[in-house]
């Protein structure tokens, strides 16, 4: 008879087993998956200089030779790209983008989507390219137009089976491609036809796209949208805004992961999954940007030696040094406001066709142009597209409506032979000047742009006369710089003029101060009714006013702080306008790894010219200050010119404009108050640590 203390012994050993046989069974039903992707690699095959770094001499980045050793370093699955893959050096222009197949084929890509600069050279030269690549390419919204039909040599997705998990990978071009004989089919309701083939085809999703990524984005379908609009997509590989998205940007409806790198050869992404494999789910996804820095990943000398062979004669031509520039010439990276190097595009545009007027795209302007020896490469980074000037005739209520338009969108209008000015608030022209008069709504003027615009955008399709010159801006720029050596740029003119006027948020004469509240209303004076009233509105739009109308200085702390807002390119304004700007930020929040998650912002802003200067909490130095052990720095403050101080509990991050129940407050010309807060920052800022100061 066995005892009772036996059959106590035995099942206790029983359910053990169960439990171990349970978890033994779950460790098995795990895989684990890694993806590697780049994307708008613009034909960068060979390292550059990072002009931004602030040492002589400036380190070298990217490059295939340095991606191939960073690949050779690594276990990974699936290597993926986004698009506009050759298009932007002439290594990539110069040969049609095969020196970029021949390495991606070496690299061993698995699969590649169209981008909309990959039909720079037209329909023919893609397929030219797909049939000499040993990977698929990807797409399926192109359509022929003569067949209707998808085109042949870009497949809408392909299977790839990792370790018994099927991954369905499809891909998708921006409907705002441009290619004579093809169209480009709506992004949302191509998506949803795919995933209703792969849904019996595959476990896990992956849509391979050249959309960009933009949440605020409202006319166009973006990353963002996309993951927002069509369930069943587990992960976005995306391209085409040149956009870091580190960590990845785990989308609110559908929890899609969203990934991009900020390209141009020098950025490796990598995505790790945790897959259960009964399940076919994603049960944990990390990811990171890999910077492909020379000194930390050496040349391999087999890529190299491809890219020798591939580039020799491409390299020796683009190598002659044709003048020379007494200063920097700059463009302004966000295409918001007059530019140095636009005015210089658009004076040359004009005098060379002897218009009236002369527009360019301030997202067509892709470099400055170095001070001191400017070569061929330079000016072909400065215009890479091989765009033609046009010339055409517009009634001047016409060109009214062009730069009212061009105001409104997210580059503005380069220009030469007026002036205007413009509200930023409303995105509204309010003024039009040409030789210091009204423009003539009446008038007939002669205008000059390049062909891309001419061609492809409404507003300039309804020119009169138009006569395509022929003649290449990129040649013109050339041609005068060997005749004018040294140049300079004529400068920031007052062209372009943002209004500054009171910010909508109008502080209140009774209380002094305006608030955002949590239920994302803000309390305003309404001027016009005496009264205050309650607006529409989120935690952002308050503090983006006061940084426009910033002429001084701006001093921030911020426990929070991400480049991923409106207030951050508003900053980046502000700085390049001649505004000093101190950051005060902490470092104890951490990633996954344990690294600081303001890191991508540090080096993000290392490249920022002139420096925007940034301290971080120091413990120590502030114990011994004042006696007290802090571990963390939980303010989030700020004092504009030392007239204008905004406080409350929000961070400067798009979950508290969103997510959270934040309240913000601003205060005007309330001298104790900001004193009392400029005491605090001058404490904080005499006592941290330096990571990035002026030299």
């Amino acid at each position: 008879m066995v005892s009772k203390k036996k059959i106590l012994i035995l099942s206790i050993v029983v359910i053990g087993l169960l439990i171990g046989g349970h978890f033994f069974y779950q460790g098995l039903s795990k895989e684990k998956v890694s993806i590697l992707y780049t994307n708008d690699l613009q034909g960068r095959i060979l390292p550059y200089e990072a002009r931004w770094v602030e040492k002589d001499p400036k380190p070298l980045i990217g490059g295939s030779a340095s991606l191939a050793t960073c690949l050779k370093g690594m276990s990974y699955d699936l290597l993926l790209d986004a698009g506009d893959f050759f298009q932007g050096t002439p290594e990539g222009d110069f040969t049609g983008g095969e020196a970029m197949i021949k390495v991606m084929n070496e690299l061993g890509y698995d699969a590649l989507t169209i981008g909309n600069h990959d039909y720079d050279q037209g329909n023919e030269n893609v397929k030219r390219l797909a049939e000499m690549a040993q990977f698929p390419f990807l797409s399926a919204n192109i359509i022929d137009e003569k067949t209707g039909k998808r085109v042949e040599y870009a497949l809408p997705y392909i299977i790839k089976e990792i370790r018994g998990i099927r991954f369905g990978i499809f891909g998708l071009t921006t409907p705002t491609s441009i290619c004579e004989g093809l169209r480009f089919k709506e992004v949302i309701p191509t998506a949803e036809e795919c995933l209703k083939k792969l849904e019996e085809k595959a476990d896990i999703i992956i849509a391979l796209t050249h959309l960009g990524f933009d949440p605020e984005e409202k006319e166009e379908i973006t990353d963002y949208q996309l993951a927002e609009s069509v369930s069943g997509i587990d992960i976005i590989i995306g391209g085409h805004y040149e956009r870091e998205l580190h960590p990845p940007v785990i989308s609110p409806k559908y929890k899609t992961i969203i990934c991009q790198t900020k390209g141009l050869g020098a950025y490796l992404g990598r995505l790790d999954l945790v897959i259960d494999k009964r399940r076919k789910k994603i049960l944990k996804a990390k990811g990171e940007i890999i910077t492909l820095w020379q000194d930390e990943y050496p040349p391999d000398e087999r890529m190299a030696s491809l890219v020798e062979s591939a580039t020799s004669k491409v390299r020796e031509e683009m190598g002659e040094v044709i003048g020379e520039a007494r200063e920097e010439i700059r463009r302004d990276p966000e295409g918001l406001r007059e530019s140095n190097l636009g005015n210089w595009q658009a004076d040359l545009m004009r005098d060379f066709t002897g218009t009236n007027i002369a527009f360019q795209n301030s997202f067509g302007i892709r470099e400055d142009i170095p001070k001191g020896e400017i070569t061929k490469r330079d000016i072909y980074q400065v215009s890479p597209f091989g765009n033609t000037l046009v010339t055409m005739d517009f009634s001047g209520r016409e060109i009214w409506q062009i730069l009212e338009e061009s105001m409104g969108r997210a580059g503005i209008l380069q220009v030469s032979g007026l002036n205007l000015v413009y509200d930023p608030e409303e995105k509204r022209l309010l003024e039009v000047k040409i030789k210091g008069e009204p423009l003539d709504f009446e008038r007939t003027y002669s205008m000059v742009t390049n062909n891309y615009l001419a061609y492809n955008e409404e507003p300039f399709k309804k020119g009169r006369n138009v006569k395509d010159t022929g003649k290449r801006l990129r040649d013109l720029e050339e041609e005068y710089i060997r005749e004018n050596s040294p140049i300079e740029g004529p400068g920031i003119e007052g062209r372009i003029q943002i209004l500054k006027r009171e910010s909508r948020v109008f502080f209140s004469p009774e209380r002094g101060y305006a608030e955002v509240n949590r239920n994302k209303k803000v309390l305003v004076w309404d001027p016009v009714k005496g009264e205050e009233v309650v607006k529409p509105g989120d935690l952002s739009w308050p503090l983006i006013d006061l940084i426009r109308r910033s002429e001084k200085s701006i001093d921030i702390v911020s426990y929070i702080f991400s480049s991923n807002t409106w207030e951050y390119r508003e900053l980046l304004a502000a700085n390049q306008r001649g505004v000093k700007i101190r950051l005060f930020l902490d470092t104890s929040i951490k990633d996954d790894e344990g690294n600081p998650i303001i890191n991508p912002l540090i080096e993000e802003l290392k490249s920022i010219k002139p420096v925007i200067e940034i301290k971080v909490l120091d413990p120590e130095k502030i114990e011994k200050e004042i006696g007290i052990t802090f571990r963390t720095m939980h303010e989030k403050f700020g004092i504009l010119d030392g007239k204008y101080l905004f406080n409350g509990s929000a961070n400067i991050e798009r979950k508290a404009n969103t997510l959270y129940t934040e309240d913000r407050f601003f205060f005007k010309d309330n001298p104790s108050l900001i004193r009392a807060f400029q005491g605090e920052f001058d404490l904080l800022w005499r006592n941290g640590k330096w990571l990035i100061k002026k030299q």
